[in-house]
Parts: structure tokens; sequence; C-alpha cells
């Protein structure tokens, strides 16, 4: 064998090789993908990803036609009211900061594909999204909210954790989250300083059904707002609110069994009467309850700033989301898997989001499964 034959096998010998340690990774790979810790693995990540699908679906089996159903004047959309909402919905599912922030989010390719796969849906730009809540009556979105807890209320969701056995519990409070150093729409609310300088502010007053689990439910909202067809001497307030809130109630819900749970600023004969005319008990708390300020969901960013319809919808669609939300992740197997890692709720939904942003979930026979699963949600 002459020196070029010799090199020529020495070569081979050492391709060979090489070719064999490269493809012992990539078998082992094949075997870990193949493994059933490898499917366990995907199909777990497919569940939490497909989780809040299943609550909608499992909970709510109207809600996306109650959706489809909203009025619409535009002409020739590029999204359908479907696409809107929903788009709105998922800024504050996945408890995005911002407007801004959730278009940055959609941009991602991977996440507007998963987004289609799972939920059914284009992801709609939120200026398209404002635009449409500019115009969007806010009681259309009310009374999706308020069919959601009919719905709960039928499913019997909340059945064990009623006051005697019987009673839901409704805390109302008022709450003040955007302040502004100018009127940012007519009726706004404010206050003036001894020096003459006036702060404006958007006030609502706020109807939650609480439960001893945690659940805390968004059932009817009061804007408190001063009137613009005509000159007051006093500007809108709690009480004022709490009379108009309390009517809608019982006119929404007549027969629904509640304890009112309010706050020291109520114990007035009027709210009495009220109480027991509609055959309403009450309790009166020394603290406020807790607000939707500190949990994520930013409600204190002016995710509209000069428009108070377009306002009114932003905190209809965060009530909306909030009750997905909670229906979601107070589940008892998904409490034992953020105990079992260490998480946080709010750590689970960023981990939800990186793997809609980092992955492809388009095992469509996988997600029609899981979707289709008969499976108890216990609380």
């Amino acid at each position: 064998m002459d020196n070029v034959d010799l090199f020529c096998s020495l070569y081979n010998k050492k391709l060979k090789d090489r070719k064999s340690r490269i493809s012992s990774p990539i078998k082992k790979a094949r075997g870990r993908k193949s493994s059933c810790k490898y499917k366990l693995e995907k199909f777990e990540k497919y569940q939490l990803v497909c989780r809040l699908a299943v609550t909608i679906k499992r909970h709510f089996l109207d809600f996306y036609s109650h959706i489809t159903e909203l009025p619409d004047s535009r002409k020739r959309p590029l999204y359908e009211v479907q696409e809107l909402i929903v788009s709105g919905l998922l800024m504050f599912l996945f408890k995005q900061k911002s407007r801004n922030q959730a278009d940055n989010t959609a941009k991602n390719i991977d996440y507007q594909d998963n987004i289609q796969n799972i939920f059914g849906v284009k992801v709609a730009d939120m200026d398209t999204v404002d635009k449409y809540l500019r115009w969007l009556n806010p009681d259309k979105l009310e009374r999706i909210k308020q069919d959601m807890f009919r719905e709960l209320v039928k499913s019997k969701t909340f059945q064990n954790y009623k006051f005697a056995g019987k009673y839901f519990m409704l805390a109302i409070d008022g709450s003040g989250f955007q302040s502004y150093s100018y009127e940012p729409y007519p009726g706004c609310t404010y206050k003036k300083s001894k020096k003459g300088k006036k702060t404006w502010t958007t006030y609502v007053l706020e109807a939650r059904i609480v439960t001893s689990n945690g659940f805390s439910i968004s059932l009817a909202t009061e804007w408190i707002e001063n009137p613009t067809n005509r000159t007051f001497d006093k500007q809108d307030c709690e009480i004022k609110a709490f009379k108009r809130l309390a009517s809608r109630l019982k006119k929404e819900f007549p027969r629904l069994p509640l304890v009112l749970l309010l706050d020291g600023l109520y114990p007035k004969e009027p709210i009495f009467n009220i109480c027991k005319n509609n055959k309403w008990r009450w309790k009166i708390e020394n603290e406020g309850f807790n607000n939707q300020k500190n949990n994520g969901y930013n409600a204190g960013h002016k995710f509209s700033r000069t428009n108070f319809n377009a306002t009114k919808n932003y905190y209809q669609l965060m009530q909306i989301a909030d009750i997905i939300n909670q229906l979601t992740y107070k589940i008892i197997h998904i409490q034992g898997f953020i105990k079992n890692f260490g998480l946080t709720i709010n750590a689970l939904i960023k981990n939800i989001l990186s793997y809609l942003k980092a992955m492809e979930f388009d095992d469509f026979k996988l997600i029609e499964d899981i979707l289709a699963k008969n499976v108890q949600l216990r609380y």
C-alpha cells in the first residue's frame, strides 16, 4: 500500500468514526423522543397551553357565540369581532402590561400560529381592537360577564361555598384606579387641593361574588361619573353609585340570595333600607377588598387615555379575563402543580406565554383530544 492509499484509508476511517460520534447523540435524542418521559413532557406542555381554552369550553359553552353576536358597524373589516375581543382578552389573560407589550408579543410568529391552533382566531393588532372598543357599548360586555356568572350558578361551581349553605357573598367596594393631571374625558370626577389644583380620577364601584376558597368574581360594575348633559351641585359618589348598582342587581338577578359585604362607608339607613327591600343580608367589614392593581393586571395603566368608553370596555375585558384565569389556576391539580414546582400563578402564566412564543403546538389531534376530554374540574 503506497502513501496515497494509506492516507485515504486513514482519512475514511477517521471520517467514519466522526460520523459515528455525531450520529450517537442524534440516536439518543430520537430515543428520548420515543420514550414515555418525552411524551409525558410534551403532553403536559400541551395541557398547560390549552388550559385556558379548556376552561372556556367547559364552563362557558356559548362564550364565543355571544361574542360573535356583538354589534359591528365596520365596513370591510380586516378582523372578525371575535378576533378583536379575544385579542383584547389575551392581553389580560397573559397579564400584558400595555397594548404595546401585547402587540410586541403578537409579532412572534409561533405565538400567532399557536393562538390560531388553540383558540381558532387570528391575533389582531391592539390599535384595531382599540378602535372597536371606542365604539362598542360597554353594557354588551357587562352582559357577557353576567351570563358567565349565570353559567357558574347553573353548574353549581360555588355550591359548597355559599354562606349558611344558601347565600352568595357579594363584596361591594369602590376604587379609583387611574389619575390624571388633566380632564381625560367629560364627566370624570375630580378633587381640588387647597391651592386650587385639580386631580381627575377614574372611579368605579365593583360588586364581586367572593368565596372562602379565594374566588372573587365580578358580577356588576357601576361607574362613578358626573353628568355631562346638565349642571350639578355635587359630584357623583360611591353612595349614589351604590343605589344605581343595587337597582341593576335586583333587576338582573331578582332571585339571587345575597349577603352583602360592605366597608365602613355604608352603615347608613338608606343603604339598610335598600337591603331590606331586596331581601338581602349585609355584613360590615372594616377593611377594603383587594383590587386588581397589584395582582399583575396593571389596572392602573391607562389603556385608553382620552376615551372613557374604551376605558370601560378594557375594564370589562379585564374582569372577564380574571374570571377565566381564576377558574383555570384555582383548579386543585393546577394548584398542586404550582406548589410542587415552587411557582406562583403569575410565574406559571409567564412560563405558558414563553412556551407559546418559543414552541410549535401543531399536533392538532392532541389539541383536539385535550379540548374534547371531559375531565371534572375540582376547586
